[in-house]
């Protein structure tokens, strides 16, 4: 946005005229410097606050929760494979190959 956008750098031409017009009705573009209205600017800060604050929290319950799991012992799975691979079944399966 920095390289094409007129409403983020000024160096640049404003290349949506159509959408700026409609950012600029709902109060989101200044139409006398064609940048983002400094309310709007402040509004979407807030609420940038608020939900980077309320994910950081949920981020942190999720870590809590994960923590408190217990360890289960692994179990050996090499006698099952050995098995299965033993058994009429996979030599059914693999025989055609």
């Amino acid at each position: 946005m920095h390289d094409r956008c007129g409403l983020v750098n000024r160096a640049n031409p404003c290349r949506c005229a159509k959408k700026t017009r409609g950012f600029m009705q709902a109060g989101y573009v200044d139409p006398g410097s064609l940048l983002f209205a400094r309310e709007r600017l402040d509004q979407v800060g807030d609420v940038v606050r608020t939900k980077a604050e309320a994910l950081t929290t949920l981020d942190a319950q999720y870590a809590e929760i994960f923590r408190r799991h217990p360890f289960y012992p692994t179990c050996d799975l090499v006698p099952a494979l050995r098995r299965l691979l033993a058994g009429p079944s996979f030599k059914q399966a693999t025989d055609s190959l």
